[in-house]
């Protein structure tokens, strides 16, 4: 009797559960493979997002711009490797949102501006140039404020995220 309880714990012990994927979904100073891998294995919507966009802007993933193109159009992403195992990103969204001072932006158009146009990497882009309110910061409150539908808008993110992917193949609104 012994023998079998101490046989049962040990298969037991034996199966260990697997490890829950990472529900990530924000990426920062991310490599093109790493986005494709991540989009794949990990989660099949990301953003790659920082509030110091010279690091996007000037790292590796800004290198790879069709691959960004495809990501942020929903196409089919096939990854080919040699000494790895090849993988297809298939129905993955990916947004990138840069907040980068105008030099910076400056810097990467005289870099990768003919390119990003032409292929169509701006046509993607809302890029803005506010004006500067430095010295300016006027103060309203709070209660003042109405967003009318804001509690229809965070009820329906809620089921997009509860869902585990957006579905946007399937004619949803994201």
């Amino acid at each position: 009797m012994i023998s079998n309880l101490e046989a049962k714990l040990s298969a037991h012990l034996e199966k260990k559960p697997k490890q829950p994927k990472k529900r990530t979904m924000i990426l920062r100073d991310a490599s093109p493979e790493a986005i494709a891998w991540h989009l794949h294995d990990v989660h099949r919507s990301a953003g790659l997002m920082s509030d110091e966009g010279g690091q996007i802007l000037s790292g590796r993933a800004v290198g790879q711009l069709p691959m960004l193109n495809t990501l942020w159009d929903g196409g089919d992403l096939v990854v080919n490797r040699k000494d790895a195992e090849s993988f297809t990103v298939r129905e993955a969204r990916l947004t990138l949102n840069v907040l980068v001072q105008y030099q910076t932006f400056k810097d990467f158009i005289k870099r990768r501006g003919r390119l990003a146009r032409d292929n169509g990497f701006f046509a993607r882009a809302l890029i803005c140039d506010p004006a500067s309110t430095q010295g300016q910061r006027p103060i309203r409150s709070i209660e003042t404020a109405t967003f009318p539908k804001l509690e229809v808008f965070q009820k329906r993110l809620t089921e997009l995220l509860s869902q585990g992917r957006l579905p946007a193949k399937e004619g949803g609104v994201i």
